[in-house]
């Protein structure tokens, strides 16, 4: 039976007498989101605040391209016993599930099913259980992420792990100044013809507040010049489909071996750089006409000059992420966008946190205008209502524009409040507009109110974090319950209590509304205000 549809089979499945229904609802909510993780601990507090199981099975079944399964996160240290039933049911909907190898994953050795695909975080100075239960189960790793290994005997067997093991295909390997233990981790990963996505990252690099992302920090420990020309020498001579490096400090030994490996038959269709640098132009053009590349992501990183762009027309890269640069406003955002513009391939373009600001947007659209750019990030940047109201003039000429984020920027409620009154007249390409973390007063709340019912093509509208009371959600629900097209509306205000949250799922399913509430451990990417070290969460209230 295929894959896919074997998980779907899993999905229609009847609802099992094990499980609470609250509990059913409220796992089940997630496979009908666009989640890919969330934590079983959410499954208890607050009570259950979906509006059903057979319409969010409807719903999911309603689109199964763009389907995402969830994957259930088991890392508390201990459940009562009680509970170990309704998570292996959960599992036999779920699929896949995320353990933490440091919280004795031995325990829920019980809820597992054959079939159950494992992602294994936090593998360090293992314990022998962990061990054993890891090879046990070697079988049904799809991810690991591996820390420091002290012991040689555990080192050991952890590179057996990572070769052996049939299923894997990510690896995420920290790097903490042990070039031997580098090298012998990496040769695993890349002896193992399973795994596609590599990723090495720097483990003593140090957390930075936005403020300060544009700054050289020089005390990371750099990677040794033997092991990179080692590890590139091996990429070269694998299947690796992706290759994510960060914190690795580039030097002119480096630049010869990593080009060296660009411009090979690599077979690499994803690269991602974070936090490398020194990157020269000459490198850069080789990552934009690489045969194989189509994701390029070089983040926080001080690479460019105004030439990297220079010759960008014959690239085959669609997925570009060019975020947290310090794009000086004259020097280096009109070469790069007039780069950009030439791309041919070019479909996703990612400028967060790039210090655009002033008349930048009016840049910005003039260069990507005449572009097939269907998803469009200017998300932290310092784009005033100004330039809001211009954006929001040429909204209906952008006619492969799928979705834009302009969240965090200062654009206030009359700049929300003109790109509100500018949706109904969006091309139907345009379907997922994202302005959370702004400030929405009853201009903008009324604004949306008036262009909802009028919305035929529009997805999803994310106005969280934006300060809205009850009454601007009780007024945008009425006017929701009006429109041709059900749009998913994110409404989340973090000041709300419980007894608010659940006043407005009880107000949209008054109104016949859907209304899911959820909680996430970490701060999705494209929300994260600055690169800390500690564990943040954030919220969705959906009203669909």
């Amino acid at each position: 039976m295929d894959a896919a549809w074997s998980r779907r089979t899993y999905h229609r499945a009847p609802r099992p007498n094990v499980l609470e229904p609250r509990i059913v609802d409220r796992i089940l909510q997630f496979v009908a989101s666009p989640v890919l993780l969330f934590d079983v601990a959410s499954l208890l507090p607050r009570g259950c605040l979906s509006s059903g199981l057979d319409a969010l099975l409807e719903l999911s079944n309603a689109q199964p391209d763009t389907h995402l399964w969830p994957v259930l996160r088991l890392s508390a240290n201990a459940y009562e016993p009680a509970l170990r039933p309704a998570l292996r049911d959960a599992l036999f909907f779920v699929g896949q599930c995320s353990i933490d190898a440091s919280a004795n994953p031995e325990q829920w050795a019980d809820v597992l099913w054959p079939s159950t695909q494992l992602h294994i975080a936090n593998i360090k100075t293992p314990l022998p259980p962990t061990l054993a239960f890891l090879t046990k189960h070697k079988q049904q790793l799809q991810s690991v992420e591996v820390h420091d290994v002290e012991a040689r005997g555990q080192q050991s067997s952890v590179v057996s792990l990572l070769k052996s093991s049939d299923s894997l295909r990510r690896v995420s390997i920290y790097w903490y100044g042990n070039a031997k233990q580098l090298n012998a981790f990496c040769k695993a990963v890349l002896d193992n013809a399973g795994v596609v996505d590599v990723r090495l990252i720097n483990g003593e690099t140090p957390a930075i507040e936005l403020d300060d992302s544009f700054a050289d920090v020089c005390d990371d420990i750099p990677l040794p010049t033997p092991a990179t020309n080692s590890l590139f020498s091996m990429i070269r001579k694998s299947r690796l489909r992706a290759l994510a490096l960060n914190g690795l400090t580039f030097d002119e030994t480096k630049h010869k071996a990593f080009q060296k490996l660009m411009m090979s038959n690599h077979g690499l269709e994803s690269l991602e750089l974070v936090r490398c640098h020194d990157i020269v132009p000459s490198s850069f053009h080789t990552f934009l006409f690489s045969q194989t590349l189509r994701v390029l992501r070089v983040t926080s990183a001080s690479l460019m000059r105004e030439d990297c762009f220079s010759a960008a027309q014959g690239s085959n890269v669609h997925t570009l992420d060019l975020s947290e640069q310090n794009m000086d406003e004259y020097g280096m955002l009109r070469p790069t966008l007039h780069g950009v513009a030439r791309m041919k391939h070019l479909q996703r373009l990612r400028l967060s946190r790039v210090g655009l600001h002033d008349e930048a947007i009016g840049w910005v659209v003039r260069a990507l205008l005449p572009t097939r750019v269907r998803e469009l990030d200017l998300s932290g940047n310092e784009i005033a209502r100004a330039d809001i109201k211009y954006f929001a003039r040429t909204l209906p000429q952008w006619r492969a524009l799928e979705v834009l984020n302009l969240s965090g920027n200062p654009i206030c409620d009359d700049g929300a409040s003109q790109l509100f009154a500018a949706l109904p007249y969006a091309l139907p390409a345009f379907q997922r507009l994202q302005l959370f973390e702004n400030f929405l007063g009853d201009r903008a709340v009324m604004a949306l109110a008036s262009a909802l019912p009028y919305l035929q093509h529009m997805a999803e509208i994310d106005v969280s974090y934006c300060g809205l009371r009850i009454d601007h959600v009780k007024a945008l629900i009425v006017a929701l319950s009006r429109a041709r097209r059900r749009v998913r509306l994110n409404v989340f205000n973090s000041r709300w209590s419980d007894d608010e949250i659940a006043q407005v799922c009880a107000m949209a399913r008054s109104a016949r509304l859907m209304a899911t509430y959820r909680t996430h451990a970490n701060v999705p990417s494209s929300r994260q205000k600055h690169r800390s070290k500690k564990h943040e969460t954030y919220a969705r209230l959906d009203i669909f």
